[in-house]
């Protein structure tokens, strides 16, 4: 244990080493965020010092040690979504954690009802100013989204899909025109866009990507191009 309370974890899965951590910040300022791992941590001071997060169940800690992403809400209370890759779902596990009840609820199945029994597989937010935005992608490309910073999501009128099927989707939009929005696959080289909110979609296909066709890291949607990061590749802007 270093002297600033974190810890280095190896967690062997298979025979397969891996060490996976997730850090999320209030957007409101409160100073509460959320570090994810295998060491679990959770801080009131944006960071300058953190506390181990204890008193959960043993069923809740799988929960925590493989996240791929996180949001802390508005508010000192310390609540957050939380999305992980687990082996209980074909797709990916989306959560709400209340820190002050040390309690995990599982929205899995409520929101795959929700995405029409397709399966989560991805989730994006973003600050409208008013309100976190939750945006959530089926592994088809169905969308739902939620304005009440993640209490309740309803899927988008048209919104249902049609693209080939992935396990886990990242997902990304415009932040002008958060109707413009792309996705790929998080293990498989496809990528896709909508200029409609997912009523339809346009699989990038031919130019630069069929030479590249890399498996994306990371993807920015700009007003002409999508900028794409490869994972051990380049990065490079395709127009759409």
């Amino acid at each position: 244990m270093t002297a600033d309370g974190f810890a280095t974890a190896t967690v062997s899965r298979n025979g397969v080493y891996s060490l996976q951590t997730v850090l999320a910040l209030d957007p409101s300022g409160s100073g509460a965020a959320l570090l994810l791992g295998f060491n679990s941590k959770v801080s009131t001071n944006a960071g300058l010092s953190w506390t181990e997060i204890q008193g959960l169940a043993p069923s809740d800690f799988p929960m925590l040690w493989e996240p791929i992403n996180a949001w802390v809400l508005p508010g000192s209370d310390l609540r957050a979504i939380i999305t992980n890759d687990t082996s209980f779902y074909s797709g990916i596990g989306v959560f709400r954690y209340d820190h002050s009840a040390r309690r995990y609820t599982d929205d899995t199945p409520a929101l795959t009802s929700v995405l029409a029994n397709d399966r989560p597989a991805g989730l994006e937010a973003f600050n409208t100013g008013a309100s976190v935005v939750f945006r959530l992608i089926s592994a088809t490309g169905g969308i739902a989204q939620s304005t009440d910073g993640g209490v309740s999501f309803a899927a988008l009128p048209g919104a249902e899909g049609g693209l080939d099927p992935c396990n886990v989707r990242h997902i990304a939009s415009l932040a002008s025109d958060r109707s413009v929005v792309a996705t790929w696959c998080g293990n498989a080289p496809r990528l896709a866009y909508s200029k409609n909110s997912g009523r339809t979609w346009t699989s990038v296909e031919g130019g630069a990507w069929s030479t590249l066709a890399c498996l994306v890291n990371g993807l920015v949607v700009t007003s002409k191009h999508l900028v794409v990061s490869c994972l051990d590749g380049p990065i490079v802007r395709l127009g759409y």
